[in-house]
């Protein structure tokens, strides 16, 4: 039997809104292809990152999360062809958050690394979070991996 090709329609229904401040500096995020997971943002200056320093990139981007949600910042696979990266791995603008997105990035390299206004830098994924109800229990149910970590599972 043959499997059947579904194509998923994405309908305005599906798209989450946000609200959005941009300063004059700001580029509009933007998905770069029609399966893209993540939004673009980008720089509003430029400037050199020295060698290994850390910089603060203006994104001249604001947001208002809707309750529940979280927007996620990651480094655009592009940063490691200057030998940058997002200083702290992952970004997390919480949904009661106003002010700017500012990210920081390191510059790995000997050589100081040039970002152009207006540079693609990182991408921005909206999620769903929901809080945790902690419940403190003297055992956990055991499983068959149990408590091994780091490669237990296999390299």
């Amino acid at each position: 039997m043959m499997a059947k090709k579904v194509r998923l329609e994405e309908s305005e229904e599906s798209r989450v809104s946000v609200k959005m401040r941009l300063s004059d500096a700001a580029t509009m995020p933007e998905y770069k292809s029609e399966g893209a997971a993540c939004m673009d943002l980008s720089s509003t200056h430029s400037f050199f990152i020295r060698p290994h320093s850390y910089a603060y990139i203006h994104t001249g981007i604001s947001v208002e999360l809707p309750k529940g949600s979280a927007l996620m910042i990651y480094p655009r696979s592009s940063l490691h062809k200057k030998s940058l990266i997002l200083a702290n791995s992952v970004g997390i603008i919480d949904s009661d958050y106003r002010g700017e997105i500012v990210v920081c990035l390191y510059n790995t390299s000997y050589l100081s690394q040039k970002i152009v206004a207006g540079e693609r830098i990182v991408q921005a994924m909206l999620i769903k979070v929901a809080p945790i109800a902690i419940e403190v229990v003297e055992a956990l149910t055991p499983t068959a991996r149990g408590e091994g970590g780091f490669g237990s599972t296999g390299v």
